[in-house]
């Protein structure tokens, strides 16, 4: 739906007959509803019913065997299934990657909230001494209790009016990362049962999670803590509490870090990948000549805007193809048969391996950087009249003539006039970086100009003017000529990882955030700490304890904390990176790179966090703390 905005009858019809050759890709989709008295399960088995009764009729009819394709598909829809749900179809490559990011979130909001549960003890902590001295003259542990409530209230109801704030800015930034497959079916916009869907979590949090210190600190004994001159609140409870916050928002942090090494892991991988082509400096346009016209008329017409393209000051080279790498179109694969001694090889008796059928321009390969290994590159002379030639792959020379030099070799496609391989060339990621299936063969466009056409130009020069010298030259050549998707070839590669790019994004900023506030919270601990424990530091100081003496009794109360902290969140990491099976290439979801790095990466924030509290408690003069006692 998002790529439609005409639609027209479909006036050839799409029979086996027709397209014999074609029956392994019909260029089709086929969408039917379920009647209100049947199930998708029941449609779906009369379904296969159906196509069992047909492969067996075709089992048995004289047609070429090369092209019975029924009692395959059945074995193919048979692990699938006959039916597949529209939504699946449509969100279903999606979905594993929006419930990781909702993952992702809920582990950020669980460090978020350890993090201000954690700072609110801290300051519930230090208001003891103020909390008993209400007490004393009279105030209630209700009211103690109403007070410190609406304090984390205040604090709730700040943060969330904070987001609403920065929802729209935030919007934007996201609108600018969903794929353009996500964002057709469902764009981003602020909901607003959304909205009150995350103004209530952000408000019961904040009292839920601010109700722990204040019950606390209404439960301490006054007459202790006023004794104590407050200094009850380095107790051992509140210590712990606080000390298992820190390694809990740790261990969360830990196993968002993974996360989001794997996925830049990934994502360095993906992007490295040889292409099989240069996509810098191409500007690519794409066009549908009229079929009124007739192929003579087109290929003139075709021939005439690579010629002014070529002419282009600036331009080095161009060409045209029927369907551009990494394009939304997807391209059709049909069956071939092999002729010769190598015939006799598995692939090419079975035809279970579809090559991709391209048509390509003489200056194709040489624009878009896709490197001749073999042979010859298509010339003029390789038209409608000039015997059938092609270009094939390497993944194709391999399969097909395998130990073989294929230039020279022979095979039929739909038509039975033999078809010779004139030259190999580099295996094109054409489906998607990831794609293995890189069997492709390309036949002369001067043989049969196809109706649609990706016009190609190579050009050291901005994008923005060689994509408008591009549509200038089709100008010249047919003024009526509509033109769509002018873009570059590397957007067009950026737009095919959008989706990866979009999580390993996300994730990573989560990550991001959590290393944040862990550090965060480790320095509020042990800030706090110091602060209570300043008397103790000045007598030590007083009895010869040297600075290094200090410094490691302050990073001795968090040293086992955070070590504890970053095993559980190996371990929790370990547990759960599977989910990220299917949103990661090229690397394991056990990769050591990941799993060694997170914790080391967490020991740096948390390094400098306990550094900054433990340097303020050598610098204690011994003298001012007795004073103040």
């Amino acid at each position: 739906p998002a790529q439609s905005d005409v639609w027209i009858p479909m006036s050839i019809p799409n029979t086996f007959e027709t397209f014999s050759a074609f029956r392994g890709f019909l260029a089709t989709v086929v969408i039917a509803r379920v009647a209100p008295t049947a199930t998708l399960a029941s449609a779906s088995a009369w379904l296969m019913t159906e196509w069992e009764r047909r492969a067996a009729q075709e089992s048995t009819s004289p047609v070429d065997p090369q092209y019975r394709f029924i009692g395959r598909a059945v074995h193919d829809l048979k692990a699938k299934g006959a039916l597949e749900p529209l939504q699946t179809e449509l969100v279903g490559k999606r979905r594993s990657a929006l419930l990781v990011l909702l993952g992702a979130t809920t582990l950020l909001l669980l460090v978020t909230c350890a993090n201000v549960t954690n700072l609110l003890l801290s300051q519930a902590a230090g208001r003891r001494h103020e909390m008993a001295m209400r007490a004393v003259l009279g105030a209630t542990r209700g009211r103690i209790i109403r007070q410190l409530l609406a304090e984390s209230v205040v604090l709730a109801v700040a943060g969330t009016v904070a987001g609403i704030a920065l929802a729209p800015v935030m919007l934007g930034a996201m609108r600018a990362l969903l794929p353009a497959e996500l964002s057709g079916v469902a764009p981003a916009t602020i909901d607003l049962r959304v909205l009150a869907f995350a103004c209530v979590l952000a408000l019961v949090t904040g009292i839920a999670f601010g109700l722990w210190p204040a019950v606390g600190t209404a439960r301490s004994a006054p007459a202790e803590t006023i004794k104590t001159g407050g200094r009850q609140a380095t107790a051992f409870g509140a210590g712990r509490a606080r000390r298992a916050l820190v390694g809990a928002e740790l261990a969360l942090t830990v196993i968002l870090l993974v996360g989001s090494l794997l996925m830049l892991r990934s994502f360095a991988k993906l992007m490295s990948l040889d292409r099989g082509m240069q996509t810098n400096e191409v500007g690519t346009l794409e066009l549908a000549f009229s079929t009124a016209r007739g192929q003579t008329a087109n290929l003139g017409k075709l021939q005439a805007m690579i010629g002014r393209m070529a002419a282009i000051p600036g331009v080095t080279s161009a060409g045209a193809i029927n369907d551009i790498p990494l394009g939304p179109l997807g391209g059709i694969a049909v069956q071939i048969k092999v002729d010769g001694a190598a015939a006799e090889s598995e692939e090419a008796v079975t035809g279970s391996k579809y090559p991709r059928y391209l048509m390509a321009s003489p200056g194709y390969f040489g624009t878009m950087g896709i490197a001749l290994k073999r042979g010859r590159a298509f010339t003029a002379a390789d038209d409608s009249i000039a015997p059938p030639v092609a270009i094939i792959s390497e993944s194709m020379a391999r399969t097909y003539w395998p130990g073989v030099d294929p230039i020279g070799r022979t095979f039929t496609s739909a038509a039975p006039k033999p078809i010779t391989v004139v030259g190999v060339v580099a295996d094109v990621r054409e489906r998607s970086l990831e794609a293995t299936d890189l069997i492709q063969m390309y036949f002369p466009i001067t043989e049969q100009t196809p109706s649609h056409v990706a016009l190609v130009a190579r050009g050291p020069m901005d994008s923005d003017v060689l994509l408008a010298r591009m549509r200038e030259a089709v100008r010249a050549v047919d003024p009526t000529q509509a033109v769509f998707n002018v873009r570059t070839m590397d957007d067009i590669v950026e737009t095919s990882v959008a989706p990866r790019r979009t999580n390993t994004l996300l994730i990573s900023a989560f990550a991001a955030i959590a290393l944040l506030l862990s550090a965060v919270g480790i320095y509020a601990v042990v800030s706090f700490s110091v602060t209570q424990r300043r008397r103790e530091f000045g007598i030590r100081s007083a009895l010869g304890a040297t600075g290094s003496g200090i410094v490691s009794l302050v990073a001795q109360e968090m040293t086992l904390v955070a070590g504890i902290g970053l095993i559980v969140g190996v371990a929790g990491a370990w547990a759960l990176s599977k989910v990220l099976s299917s949103l990661i290439y090229g690397v394991t979801v056990h990769d050591p790179v990941a799993f060694l790095f997170a914790p080391l990466i967490m020991l740096i924030p948390a390094a400098a966090a306990m550094a900054l509290p433990a340097r303020r408690a050598v610098r204690v003069n011994p003298a001012e703390v007795m004073r103040a006692d």
